[in-house]
């Protein structure tokens, strides 16, 4: 903190030296579709993970909805893993092939 006494030369240059550098660092116009590089690797690594959280949430949600669904009958021996019918796949798929399609988008 010694840098900040006001009687010392070196804190008044470091106090005008953070101050314009603040100023210069504002910009008063920007285009609307200029990015910086680093802004880019930001959006790119976001989108990425963004896209894989929201598939696995999916599939989540339809991996319960299917525990949910599963009736147990305890009269009988329970299954370990619990498989679905067949005839009872064909209403997963649509959600199955949403999470692939946004698991998909972070790779291309």
């Amino acid at each position: 903190m010694h840098y900040l006494k006001s009687t010392n030369p070196c804190g008044i240059l470091f106090l005008a030296f953070a101050s314009l550098l603040l100023v210069s660092s504002c910009a008063t116009t920007k285009k609307r579709g200029d990015i910086s590089k680093l802004g880019k690797l930001w959006h790119n690594m976001n989108s990425k993970y963004n896209a894989h959280y929201n598939a696995e949430v999916l599939l989540d949600e339809t991996l319960l909805a299917i525990n949910q669904g599963q009736q147990d009958i305890y009269s009988e021996v329970l299954p370990i893993y619990n498989y679905i019918d067949i005839e009872n796949a064909e209403q997963y798929y649509e959600d199955m092939d949403k999470a692939i399609e946004k698991s998909a988008i972070s790779i291309s």
